[in-house]
């Protein structure tokens, strides 16, 4: 809740403190469908459609009556093509750490996000916003460790998108040409034109260990790297183990390396909606052994990255 609405509330019983929220007409934004009609332009309709999602999502799942009826009065502007401006962490209640860390996050973003971009890539852009704003304000919460995390990760994906853009194009942004050849040109030159369609890694493991080594590395990052491309796509992780040990244990292990991986890709980033896991056992060898034989072949992860249609 920003400190500027909690300045004004201090002395209100808790029951006027939900009305707040409860006075916003949440009905009319659901029946909202921005785009239809409007003259907002493609960047104020697709964040006006994502201060809506936010906003219900506040007041549906999570209760937030005056939080969502601020993100749902955002989405309001947006749509009527008014500037919407980023959150400043100076306004929310924020721990000293939490503020620097935002504030970097926020000079990042500004630095990207610009009228080029936003006409550029206008879904980007609005997605980089609205993950900082909700990054911001699950942090201020600070318990819903997942939302913390499912906004971060949608914030510095959108962010190192339009960084890779600005990279590509640099001085050329005022280039003279139909904005669509110019999207096509920094489509094609951020595309990961060395990466087949389908890909697939193999990392593998120490015996009855889930840590992952040196050498995997660079295949998570080539994994991260396709997601970074900007093209939607799935990625499948399966858990396997060699058949040392006995079957219930194997199955356990070879989940937790499934899972070590999906950790480290959230980490890096990777929206962990597109990550799915498996896990097998002992059960699909790469090799086939007899029953206690230790292959390390067989002690793996198989990661398989594709067009989300694909998948």
């Amino acid at each position: 809740m920003k400190k500027i609405l909690v300045a004004g509330i201090l002395a209100v019983q808790t029951s006027v403190l939900s009305a707040c929220g409860a006075t916003f007409d949440f009905d009319a934004l659901r029946r909202k469908e921005f785009g239809n009609g409007n003259q907002a332009g493609p960047f104020s309709t697709a964040l006006s459609s994502a201060y809506k999602n936010f906003a219900l999502h506040e007041v549906e799942e999570m209760y937030d009556w005056i939080d969502a009826a601020y993100f749902g009065k955002k989405a309001n502007l947006a749509a009527a093509g008014m500037v919407v401006e980023l959150e400043k962490p100076a306004d929310w209640w924020l721990t000293d750490d939490q503020a620097r860390l935002l504030s970097g996050a926020r000079k990042r973003l500004m630095a990207v996000l610009d009228s080029k971009s936003k006409t550029l890539l206008p879904h980007l852009a609005a997605n980089a916003q609205i993950g900082f704003d909700c990054w911001m304000e699950q942090l201020e919460e600070n318990w819903q460790i997942e939302h913390i995390a499912d906004c971060r990760n949608r914030f510095i994906a959108a962010v190192e998108q339009l960084e890779d853009l600005q990279s590509v194009v640099g001085r050329n942004y005022s280039i003279a040409v139909p904005s669509g050849d110019l999207v096509a040109v920094v489509k094609a030159a951020t595309a990961v034109s060395e990466l087949p369609e389908t890909n697939s890694f193999t990392l593998y493991f120490s015996f009855d260990k889930t840590a992952i080594n040196v050498a995997s590395h660079q295949a998570i990052d080539q994994v991260v790297k396709a997601y970074r491309s900007g093209v939607p796509v799935t990625i499948s992780l399966t858990g396997h183990t060699d058949r040392a040990g006995p079957q219930p244990y194997n199955f356990k292990l070879s989940r937790r390396r499934a899972e070590a991986v999906r950790k480290m890709l959230i980490e890096k980033g990777v929206p962990v909606q597109m990550i799915t896991t498996q896990a097998f056992g002992e059960g699909r060898p790469h090799i086939s052994t007899a029953d206690g034989v230790r292959d390390e072949k067989n002690r793996r992860v198989e990661i398989i990255v594709g067009p989300a249609s694909s998948l």
